[in-house]
């Protein structure tokens, strides 16, 4: 069982579990079977602490996994993640709706978590940012490579993949891993336009491809 802490704020104390890692350990939270997102959000935002716990166990470890992307610094994303839910749970009846916790999390803690990045760096001149890495696993080569042996085929998506730009790598990321569409990508990595997302994954799959038939 993860264990409960209890970290003071500017404005109050808030206690919820804490981030473990490297453990297999849940909460089990028992909510309702047909219990949609929607639901399970505006009862968050409407003051159930229970959907808060539940939201938090679920996207908490997914949260630190993706900022792990970003920076090596690991007591800076768990930082970074405490502050995010307690911004969330402190500000939750004004938060807007949606249908998709996930993409809405997600969208939010990559803008605080570069305000974060940023500032770790202006404070100790710390440079040690990761351009967006990403692995892809055995069970994804096939969206790219079907003829290929399998540790073979990982292996060379792989090395095609470092070759790409820091944001058409998070793109794919994003597409093919997250199942998100041109519309969520675009919002999360603040783009104006929903093409500038379409476009940004097709020239990105256009450039694996050409590096994957070399």
């Amino acid at each position: 069982m993860l264990a409960l802490v209890q970290k003071s704020t500017n404005t109050e104390s808030v206690m919820f579990p804490l981030l473990k890692e490297n453990t297999s350990e849940t909460i089990c939270v028992s909510m309702p079977q047909n219990n949609s997102e929607s639901v399970l959000w505006n009862q968050f935002r409407s003051g159930d602490d229970l959907a808060f716990a539940s939201i938090y166990n679920e996207y908490v470890d997914y949260l630190f996994n993706y900022g792990k992307k970003f920076s090596q610094d690991r007591e800076l994303i768990k930082d970074c993640i405490h502050d995010f839910f307690v911004y969330l749970r402190e500000k939750r009846d004004r938060l807007s709706q949606t249908t998709s916790i996930k993409y809405y999390l997600l969208r939010s803690f990559r803008r605080r978590l570069f305000k974060y990045i940023e500032k770790s760096k202006k404070n100790s001149n710390n440079s040690d940012i990761l351009e967006f890495e990403v692995e892809f696993e055995d069970c994804r080569t096939e969206k790219f490579i079907s003829d290929e042996a399998k540790d073979y085929a990982v292996e060379k998506l792989n090395i095609c993949m470092q070759k790409l730009g820091k944001k058409e790598r998070e793109a794919i990321h994003f597409y093919y891993y997250e199942g998100l569409g041109y519309k969520e990508i675009a919002d999360i990595m603040e783009f104006t336009h929903v093409s500038s997302a379409r476009r940004l994954i097709y020239i990105a799959l256009d450039k694996l491809n050409s590096y994957l038939t070399k």
